[in-house]
């Protein structure tokens, strides 16, 4: 699986934006603290362990779960959705471009 660090997550609950994957997210599995890695100023290294599970890992905001359907809300940039894709899906990924036909143009009636 290609790196898919830097990804922003987002709560469920209220949107905010406080963590960022790591090396080791992997969206396959299910997820836990190793996976993530803090952008809040405060303290809260427990959060971002690979002994806390997806039912621990909570957004410091709200208290919402992170991963409350069982996998994180991973918000990905549009200059890294092909990228992103390739990782989650190698066999479905094409080697070589496909021709794209234009559409033709309808005369006037």
């Amino acid at each position: 699986m290609s790196d898919l660090s830097g990804l922003q997550v987002q709560c469920p609950q209220c949107k905010r934006v406080l963590f960022l994957t790591t090396g080791k997210y992997d969206p396959t599995k299910a997820p836990n603290g190793g996976m993530v890695k803090s952008k809040v100023p405060w303290h809260i290294d427990w959060l971002t362990t690979k002994g806390t599970k997806a039912a621990e890992m909570t957004c410091p905001e709200c208290l919402g779960q992170l991963a409350h359907s069982g996998s994180l809300i991973v918000k990905v940039p549009t200059a890294r959705i092909a990228e992103v894709y390739r990782a989650l899906f190698p066999e479905d990924y094409m080697t070589e471009e496909a021709p794209i036909e234009t559409p033709k143009k309808k005369g006037k009636r």
